[in-house]
């Protein structure tokens, strides 16, 4: 799988790096209600961090792959 260059890869001591509704909106082209709303339906994981909402580069690129469309 193809990774987002707009998203930073993980970090190689096996932490997953996270990023903010902005960032995801940025690197995917959606608009935040979209991301809030798949994340509240629970279609994309999420971490609240403090009273942010955080999602991890690992959740973005599975849910982009679970809602790809095949070719005909």
């Amino acid at each position: 799988m193809a990774t987002d260059p707009d998203l930073p890869t993980p970090s190689p001591g096996g932490l997953r790096t996270l990023h903010t509704i902005a960032e995801v909106c940025r690197a995917t082209q959606l608009s935040e209600s979209t991301v809030r709303r798949a994340i509240r339906l629970k279609h994309l994981g999420a971490v609240r961090v403090g009273r942010t909402v955080r999602v991890a580069s690992a959740d973005v690129e599975a849910w982009l792959e679970r809602n790809r469309r095949k070719p005909r």
